[in-house]
């Protein structure tokens, strides 16, 4: 919790004091506080295997997500 609180104040800090000419600490700061109030909620089960549906989901999603981030010419 302390180290979370002077975070926030350094953040704050250099948005403040013009260490940031974008202003992105600042923002981000002031969102982090908003969105991330609540605690996240711990997995329910985490012992069982996937079933073969969610696994290929989740191969799927990966493949998605690479092909976005490799450059192509």
């Amino acid at each position: 919790m302390l180290a979370q609180a002077f975070t926030y104040f350094a953040v704050f800090g250099a948005a403040i004091f013009g260490y940031d000419e974008a202003n992105i600490l600042g923002l981000y700061a002031l969102f982090s506080v908003f969105a991330q109030r609540e605690l996240e909620v711990p997995c329910v089960n985490e012992i069982d295997d996937l079933d073969l549906g969610r696994s290929f989901l989740a191969i799927f999603g990966s493949v998605i997500v690479a092909l976005t981030l490799i450059p192509i010419k």
